[in-house]
């Protein structure tokens, strides 16, 4: 019992049955490496930004007490108690408290990080070969031949079509990053829409409505229209898809009275905030 590991979905530390009842604390000490971050990553809060390292998390006893359903006293007890047993190490601020799980490498082992690139590339493989077939099939069945033949295409040497250029809007792999990332200025919880199905699914309905760089537009405008007294205020993508037609119609006002245009406060750079499962790979 002591060698290998045990491989879970990050979805699981969301789920209505992990957060049914109050924590064991086996199950809080679980949800730490759950939750934590995979990569060197950032988060906002108060208009702050506060950086989180790898095999870090960034939650204050608040937040925790919340999540585990325990008192700020035992949080604050079971906290002390990992760092006398020297499994994490805390640093607290004004903002909010980081903690450090100091085996987090032991446990997560890189070789998962393979793995989920090696499923992605998978099922990138796998869509194409299927969209390919579908392709020569409908071919056949046309006498016109406007549509090209992918396959013949392959044969002749063309590298099979990318996900991204059969659909222009639809979010694949890695382009999740942007979007999520997006959200942080105004959610600092925004990691965990990575493992939410319906809050990825809110994104897509807005790319889709408005396109790829609209849509960033509009995330990336939001921490400055929450400020606004009139304008709706949005901090998740099920929100903004509730909202969207209440938002661009105060856009739409502000700029015809004062030409205001909404503007990101931040530039986010690329990183993998997962915590292990949670960053989306190409």
């Amino acid at each position: 019992m002591e060698n290998g590991w045990v491989k879970l979905h990050r979805q699981l530390f969301e789920s209505p049955l992990w957060l049914s009842d109050s924590f064991t604390k086996g199950q809080a000490w679980v949800d730490l490496f759950g939750c934590a971050n995979h990569k060197d990553g950032r988060f906002w809060k108060r208009g702050i930004e506060v950086q989180v390292k790898r095999g870090q998390i960034g939650w204050s006893e608040v937040t925790m007490a919340r999540r585990w359903r325990w008192s700020r006293t035992t949080v604050r007890l079971f906290l002390k108690w990992l760092e006398s047993a020297q499994q994490i190490r805390q640093e607290k601020t004004r903002l909010t408290s980081i903690i450090t799980i100091l085996n987090y490498d032991k446990y997560q082992d890189p070789i998962q990080q393979n793995g989920q690139q090696t499923v992605q590339q998978k099922n990138n493989r796998l869509y194409n070969r299927l969209y390919t077939n579908k392709n020569d099939k409908k071919n056949k069945k046309e006498k016109n031949g406007e549509n090209k033949d992918l396959a013949a295409e392959a044969a002749a040497g063309s590298e099979p079509p990318k996900i991204s250029e059969l659909d222009p809007r639809r979010i694949v792999g890695s382009d999740w990053n942007k979007y999520i990332d997006a959200f942080a200025s105004v959610n600092a919880m925004y990691l965990k829409f990575y493992s939410n199905k319906t809050e990825r699914g809110a994104i897509q309905e807005v790319v889709d409505a408005k396109g790829r760089d609209r849509a960033l537009e509009i995330i990336k405008g939001l921490y400055e229209t929450n400020q606004e007294t009139y304008a709706p205020k949005i901090t998740s993508p099920s929100e903004l898809v509730r909202k969207l037609g209440q938002l661009e119609a105060f856009l739409g006002k502000k700029k015809t009275s004062s030409s205001f245009v909404p503007s990101a406060p931040v530039s986010l750079g690329k990183f993998e905030a997962v915590r292990p499962m949670m960053r989306l790979q190409e």
